[in-house]
């Protein structure tokens, strides 16, 4: 299939990736805005040309250190034995943001980065017009693109000790927790809606048979047309996928594909996908500033609380695998939940002066 050319005689893939080339070149780094916009462009265009073909040109088209890094690159990205991402997989590969590095819920739409207050909650309208706590923050955006991919992405990075929800155009609510980046278009496609996640969220999507609905994660997607489910993807945590009503198709990295019922949660490790029936108020809580636990290793609890709060918690490698049992408010500051733990487990704790916070046997 020929390329359009522009009036130059080079096609917009070329254009785009001499612009990006030339940006690196620069003495002065440019704009962080302008680096992702390139990118997006690139990563779109990625999904119309063989990976081969997409070396070759840069290969001939610069002849230089920076082309070999972008070879590099695209190497990362799309691996020899796997198939293509989409342009939603690429964006979340290229920008996979560190959030312990914010303080402050931070919202990247239409090039503008706007700082939002803790448990902020972003409406979405038909239009693609955007409110943040019922006041107007964005314009208008189109929406007669025929796929998703032609939609402008934007992106929701949640830090540690915040959480935020997001009404989409679709109705769909989204509820987001502590140390995630969410990445969706403003307005979904006419065949289908996507989103990418790194974190924990939990979903309850609107139902629309004529659009499915798909989470998008590291090592696997979730299909779905109307449902309540929760998705957690933390890097260098076990992922799972809680499904409370409805149903759902969870498919990993290998291709393996498993249907779960309410009640059901799919494990997801090294490919594979392992199902059991689980109370799933105990995975849903957090969005309600809860946490029920039912013998779960203190280790594994503390993490989450120091995630949850923003604060560091380290402990004695004895407590980490005690059992604990219970329900936390943690609508309670810390260190009240702290104690709650340490009086249960028969620990003690102590406030550092960084206010990180020690726990230990007695």
């Amino acid at each position: 299939m020929k390329e359009n050319k522009t009036r130059t005689g080079k096609s917009p893939f070329e254009t785009t990736a001499r612009t990006l080339l030339q940006q690196i070149k620069k003495a002065d780094r440019p704009a962080d805005e302008e680096i992702r916009a390139t990118w997006n462009a690139v990563a779109a265009q990625l999904l119309r040309n063989k990976r081969r073909a997409f070396v070759r040109r840069l290969l001939y088209y610069t002849g230089t250190a920076a082309a070999a890094a972008v070879f590099l690159f695209s190497l990362y990205i799309f691996p020899p034995a796997e198939k293509p991402a989409t342009v939603l997989s690429a964006a979340l590969l290229q920008d996979s943001i560190a959030t312990s590095a914010k303080t402050e819920i931070v919202l990247i739409a239409q090039n503008r980065q706007l700082e939002l207050a803790d448990a902020t909650e972003l409406e979405y309208k038909h239009d693609g017009s955007l409110t943040v706590d019922r006041n107007a923050v964005t314009a208008t955006v189109s929406s007669r693109q025929e796929t998703p991919e032609e939609a402008p992405l934007n992106h929701l990075i949640v830090p540690k000790g915040r959480r935020a929800n997001i009404t989409f155009s679709d109705g769909t609510k989204l509820f987001v927790n502590a140390g995630s980046h969410v990445i969706y278009p403003a307005v979904f496609g006419k065949d289908k809606r996507e989103i990418a996640v790194e974190g924990e969220i939990y979903l309850e999507v609107s139902k629309d048979p004529s659009r499915p609905f798909f989470v998008k994660a590291h090592g696997f997607d979730v299909k779905v047309t109307g449902t309540a489910f929760n998705v957690c993807a933390y890097k260098n945590v076990g992922a799972s996928v809680v499904l409370v009503e409805g149903s759902v198709e969870v498919k990993t990295a290998d291709d393996e594909k498993v249907r779960l019922r309410p009640n059901q949660l799919a494990d997801i490790r090294q490919g594979l996908a392992e199902v059991r029936e689980v109370d799933v108020s105990e995975y849903i809580c957090w969005k309600d500033n809860m946490m029920l636990l039912t013998r779960r290793p203190a280790g594994e609890v503390l993490e989450r609380l120091a995630r949850y709060y923003g604060r560091t918690i380290e402990y004695e490698p004895a407590v980490s695998e005690i059992p604990i049992s219970g329900k936390l408010d943690l609508k309670e500051n810390l260190e009240d939940v702290i104690n709650t733990v340490c009086l249960s487990l028969s620990l003690t704790y102590e406030t550092k002066e960084n206010a990180g916070i020690y726990v230990s046997s007695k």
